[in-house]
């Protein structure tokens, strides 16, 4: 498998990389090879995952987790959107959305325990740490919040950034993704959509900004974004790369999800196409009227769309995309991006409710995409958990968040000798 791997991953010639804009090709699929293995800590449950790798619970006392990040010491952070007494997209005036922290001070692979680091939300998504402090993205500020005693819990806290929340529209998107560059000092922050497909009113709706790190200097930094919630650098060149979301009402298998590198001043498609220059339907009743008769320069800006990196099935709906830079794995996955697929409605050849690899060389070309883990969705009993955040930690363990019908924390280890 390793072999076959490197071949398709060092040649060009297996594909046709080239495809004229108006066309959908659907990124070439890897066999990774997957078979049954037991989730240790979850009995009864089995995930699939690559010859060598194996699977545990790392921790069930999460509510709604979404996205995850480590603190310098080592401690795994997850976003707690909310608590189970409470819709999955509703909140309580309570404010009691969490930042939840995991301990595993024994090194066993299994948290310690849980506690609450910090409090007072109402549907955080993201967190990161810079620079010692952590920052949350609710649904309409940026939070800083430090912990100046060091007993675990982030006690000061401010207003960091303001931004759209809220709008009480149907298929509006409330959550923000937050990636830090560290070497550039800069601040990438994802804002969704108000709707499904339609002109928007407010120019920062999908977009990613950039800020500088202490929050000065907001600008659109890439635009016709529907819904661009994973975010992570690529560790070669350092540049933005992002999964999205497309709409909802041109069918069971359109349009594709996708993975691609978003750079300053990029326009992506929303609302007028999606891939690689496809326009939407606007014979649907409902596009027509939000968006009406198109023009010039909507046109001027569908010529801008560059060929995604890599596209896949739709309403899939990518979450968290990681780039793996450790040698725990084997080396043919150093530097590949880790994507979690968190919905499974789309192409039936490209069943979701998964973790998936996908290959390319630094620039984005020659890209290729494998199933990594499933067995979160059985064809008899439908899904069991839903894949949301992804990231590893300094040892190169991989860590997976569900965010509903089993709220868990996942993580993945490779033996080679098991």
């Amino acid at each position: 498998m390793r072999a076959l791997l490197f071949f398709l991953l060092t040649s060009s010639v297996l594909f046709a990389e080239d495809y004229p804009p108006g066309t959908i090709q659907l990124t070439p699929q890897l066999d990774l090879a997957l078979r049954p293995v037991a989730v240790e800590g979850l009995p009864d449950r089995t995930l699939n995952l690559p010859p060598g790798f194996k699977v545990k619970l790392f921790s069930k006392e999460v509510d709604h987790g979404r996205f995850m990040a480590f603190d310098d010491s080592g401690v795994l952070h997850v976003a707690n959107m909310n608590t189970r007494d409470y819709g999955y997209w509703t909140y309580s005036d309570k404010r009691n959305g969490s930042v939840l922290a995991f301990p595993d001070a024994d090194g066993d692979g299994r948290a310690d325990r849980s506690y609450v680091a910090a409090d007072r939300f109402l549907q955080p998504h993201s967190v990161a740490f810079y620079k010692g402090q952590l920052y949350v993205a609710d649904h309409d500020m940026i939070y800083r919040l430090s912990d100046n005693d060091g007993d675990g819990y982030y006690e000061e806290r401010s207003e960091f950034i303001k931004v759209p929340g809220i709008m009480g529209r149907s298929s509006e998107h409330v959550t923000h993704s937050i990636v830090f560059d560290k070497k550039h000092d800069k601040l990438y922050l994802h804002i969704g959509s108000g709707c499904d497909v339609c002109r928007e009113d407010d120019p920062e709706r999908a977009t990613i900004l950039q800020f500088n790190a202490d929050g000065t200097g907001r600008r659109i930094y890439a635009s016709g974004l529907r819904n661009a919630i994973g975010l992570d650098l690529h560790p070669i060149t350092g540049e933005l790369w992002a999964s999205g979301n497309g709409h909802d009402r041109e069918g069971i298998k359109l349009p594709p999800e996708w993975i691609n590198i978003v750079r300053d001043g990029s326009f992506h498609g929303w609302p007028f196409a999606y891939a690689y220059r496809v326009w939407v339907d606007f014979t649907d009743e409902e596009y027509k009227r939000t968006v009406g008769p198109r023009t010039r320069a909507d046109s001027a800006l569908v010529e801008r769309v560059e060929r995604p990196v890599a596209l896949v099935g739709a309403h899939l709906a990518p979450m968290g995309l990681h780039f793996y830079t450790h040698d725990q794995f084997p080396s043919q996955y150093k530097n590949a991006a880790f994507v979690a697929f968190h919905n499974g409605v789309g192409h039936p050849d490209q069943p979701g409710y998964k973790i998936s690899a996908l290959f390319s060389k630094a620039d984005g070309s020659n890209a290729r995409i494998a199933d990594f883990l499933t067995g979160f969705h059985t064809e008899n009993k439908g899904y069991w958990a839903l894949p949301v955040g992804v990231i590893s930690d300094g040892e190169g363990h991989l860590y997976i968040s569900s965010d509903r019908i089993t709220p868990a924390i996942f993580r993945v280890e490779y033996d080679p000798d098991q």
